[in-house]
């Protein structure tokens, strides 16, 4: 129901200038990619909305297993792109998340608490 409904609530979306500026600037000369929780058709029209979805290079959207477990979504790039976690800068706004980030091998210095 969440899904059918977002699109009819999509305007009541706020986005947060400070970091769409950085991500405006820094993926013209940088690859950004986004990792979320959100899934596709969901985060997709977000990025639409705001005008954001070419600012992104790689896009990784939530995953389930077969079993209904949850793939650590910052491992899944990681190892997808084949990116040691030493070189990535996340931002993340929930604690639980930035545990998964550490968890991932991503140094907590380098994760930025929105």
């Amino acid at each position: 129901m969440k899904n059918e409904l977002y699109i009819f609530h999509l305007s009541e979306t706020k986005l947060n200038d400070l970091l769409a500026d950085l991500l405006r600037k820094y993926s013209k000369t940088n690859k950004t990619i986004l990792v979320t929780n959100c899934l596709k058709e969901r985060a997709l029209m977000t990025l639409e909305y705001h005008k954001l979805i070419d600012n992104f290079s790689y896009k990784f959207y939530k995953q389930i297993t077969d079993n209904n477990d949850k793939i650590n979504k910052y491992s899944n790039a990681l190892i997808s792109l084949e990116i040691p976690p030493t070189s990535v800068l996340v931002f993340e706004n929930e604690k639980s998340e930035i545990n998964t980030a550490i968890l991932a091998g991503i140094p907590f210095q380098n994760i930025i608490s929105i």
